[in-house]
């Protein structure tokens, strides 16, 4: 048993080098790519001829892909320290309110529909001691995919309640929502329900808000019916 616990762990260390070589060889292509559209577009403009509106439009979405495929390689890259033990929880105390607040503000600027997000606090607030970065790429993750799996439905909403011994934050939306038999796989690499196959993303945004919430000594559960939307809650100790 030990003989295989020591494998597991040479090859998950072996799999995290991977991930970050190619991750950092990804980038440098993809940055010559920006760099050389960002040219093209500035000589476009310069030209000013019937082709120049076209142009400008195909390298604009030049720089789209460039900037999805350089998220997914943060992604992947950030996943990789994770798993391999080399990320660590840096805890204190933190204005959790205006930490929400800020979170669901910065979100709604992003939505081209114009959704808000219902937010509603509940119980006394209290002191809370967590780790900033950690507790706001997990927000992020679960309102971005709120808004996503939603679209021409009503607004998500959050809630955040303090109680006597922990806070829970409970993420709501009414949207695709999760097929029954597809719940246990919520939480694997590149997981993508059958429902959502036309929506982008990479499948790896809830393991890692699954890892982090665990990480932080949280917990995270779900329930979620198809085409009735989805409700996310963390619970976390002060």
């Amino acid at each position: 048993m030990m003989k295989a616990l020591q494998k597991e762990k040479e090859l998950n260390e072996l799999k995290s080098r991977f991930v970050a070589m190619t991750t950092h060889e990804f980038k440098t292509p993809l940055a010559t790519i920006s760099s050389s559209a960002d040219i093209i577009e500035m000589y476009a403009e310069r030209s000013l001829n019937a082709d120049t509106e076209n142009i400008i439009k195909q390298v604009k979405n030049i720089n789209i892909e460039v900037l999805r495929m350089t998220n997914m390689m943060d992604t992947s890259l950030f996943l990789g320290k994770i798993e391999a033990n080399k990320t660590e929880v840096s805890k204190e105390e933190i204005d959790l309110v205006s930490l929400v607040q800020y979170i669901i503000d910065r979100q709604v600027r992003h939505q081209k529909d114009k959704r808000k997000l219902y937010f509603e606090l509940r119980g006394t607030v209290k002191k809370v001691f967590a780790d900033a970065q950690h507790l706001e790429h997990i927000l992020d993750n679960l309102i971005s995919n709120a808004f996503k799996f939603s679209q021409n439905k009503p607004s998500p909403a959050l809630i955040l309640t303090f109680n006597e011994n922990n806070f829970t934050v409970d993420i709501i939306d009414y949207g695709l929502g999760i097929p029954q038999n597809q719940h246990k796989k919520v939480y694997s690499s590149f997981f993508r329900g059958d429902n959502v196959r036309n929506i982008k993303g990479t499948g790896l945004g809830l393991l890692i808000v699954y890892n982090l919430v665990k990480m932080n000594g949280g917990k995270i559960t779900f329930e979620s019916e198809e085409n009735q939307g989805t409700t996310f809650t963390l619970e976390f100790p002060y």
